[in-house]
């Protein structure tokens, strides 16, 4: 998709990203356009979120309920069937890095760029961000959430939080080691409980106590 640059003069990022959705849909084939307007509209609503590598992104549905990541391809259901393989996250995603790069391109020296060398820029400096550290399947990783409004980094940090590994279940304090090495909740009075068949990651005691009324533990405790 070649953008042709300096033809106006763009001082916000949405209006980057309305000149480059413009542009697309002059470029692109006519059956991409419903995508290409979604795409947009998932931009302009900061549903964009893009990893410090510039490649590795992911997008949330237009519901605000699901994560698609977009390396290339796109984990969505629409992807293989999408024209072209286009489907709206991935179109969005292009979208956000494209206007990035038409507004820093565009903005004179001290107003967002100190020197055309850093033209290169995919995105305006964000105004919030926290360095997160875990593992990500088993690996040790530190990531990075940003955002320029607060709704937008509590998004991203959000999703960038849900990639790294579940922490082990951990039993109460004062339970007996055994069970606690194999990351099971353990009773104090009768050992290693028993996951619930109806409620996964609810655990319970099958055992008596000495009057032979059941054990009431539970983990969580309720």
């Amino acid at each position: 998709m070649d953008l042709t640059l300096g033809e106006e003069r763009l001082t916000t990022f949405r209006d980057a990203v309305l000149y480059v959705s413009e542009l697309a849909h002059a470029k692109l084939d006519k059956s991409l356009h419903g995508h290409l307007e979604r795409a947009t509209a998932l931009v302009l609503h900061r549903h964009v979120w893009l990893g410090e590598d510039g490649r590795h992104a992911q997008v949330l549905s237009s519901d605000g309920q699901t994560w698609y990541r977009v390396n290339g391809n796109c984990t969505c259901l629409d992807a293989p069937r999408a024209p072209q393989g286009y489907c709206k996250h991935k179109l969005a995603v292009q979208l956000y890095k494209r206007a990035g790069e038409v507004l820093h391109r565009t903005l004179p020296l001290g107003e967002g760029r100190s020197t055309p060398a850093a033209a290169d820029n995919t995105c305006p400096e964000a105004l919030f961000s926290a360095c997160l550290r875990g593992t990500v399947r088993g690996i040790d990783t530190q990531l990075t959430a940003r955002g320029q409004t607060l709704e937008e980094f509590k998004i991203h940090f959000d999703a960038v939080h849900a990639l790294f590994d579940p922490p082990a279940a951990r039993a109460p304090e004062g339970t007996p080691a055994q069970g606690q090495a194999q990351g099971t909740p353990t009773c104090p009075h009768h050992g290693p409980g028993k996951e619930s068949t109806k409620a996964p990651g609810t655990w319970y005691c099958t055992k008596r106590m000495a009057d032979q009324s059941y054990c009431t533990w539970r983990y969580p405790a309720k």
